[in-house]
C-alpha cells in the first residue's frame, strides 16, 4: 500500500513529517514524503492511496476531489485558516491549540498503537516556537537551532 505525506515546508511540517515516519511509515510498501507550501501544486499521487496532510490544509473543493481518488485521506492542521475552511469536514482534524507536529505525534501514536511512548522534548520545542509561546527553557536558543539546519 502506498502512502503520500504532504507537510508544511517549516519546522513544524517536517517534524509532523518524522513523527508519521517514526510510528507508521512501516505500515506502508512505498512512502513519499512531499513538502508542501501555500501556492504551490500538490504532487502527482497515485488513486487509490493514503494521503496525510500534516500542518497544512488544502482547498474544500481539492480535499473532496482527493477524497474520491484515494483510500484514505486526512488534514492534520492547527492553523485558523484550515479551521474556517474545513470546519467539520470527515477528513479534517483541526486543532488551533497544538501544533501540526504535536498533532501529528498524538495521532500517530495512538493510530499504531504506541501510546506509551512519551512526547519527545524536541516535539515540545517545536510546538513551543510554532505557536509563539517562548514558554521552554532557552526556548528561543532551540528555536534559533532548528532554523540554522
Amino acid at each position: 500500500m502506498k502512502a503520500y505525506i504532504l507537510h508544511h515546508d517549516d519546522s513544524d511540517g517536517y517534524c509532523a513529517a518524522a513523527a508519521f515516519k517514526y510510528f507508521g511509515e512501516k505500515y506502508f510498501n512505498d512512502v513519499e514524503y512531499h513538502a508542501v507550501d501555500y501556492g504551490r501544486k500538490l504532487p502527482i499521487m497515485e488513486d487509490n492511496s493514503t494521503v496525510y496532510i500534516l500542518d497544512y490544509s488544502i482547498p474544500l473543493e481539492e480535499l473532496n476531489a482527493l477524497v474520491e481518488r484515494m483510500n484514505n485521506v486526512l488534514i492534520l492542521d492547527h492553523h485558523a485558516s484550515a479551521l474556517k475552511r474545513l470546519l467539520g469536514h470527515e477528513n479534517a482534524y483541526i486543532d488551533i491549540t497544538r501544533s501540526g507536529a504535536m498533532i501529528a505525534f498524538e495521532y500517530f501514536r495512538q493510530k499504531f498503537g504506541l501510546v506509551y511512548h512519551d512526547v519527545p522534548e524536541f516535539v515540545k520545542y517545536v510546538q513551543d516556537q510554532d505557536l509563539g509561546l517562548f514558554k521552554l527553557p532557552d526556548s528561543v536558543e532551540v528555536k534559533n537551532y532548528i532554523y540554522s539546519i
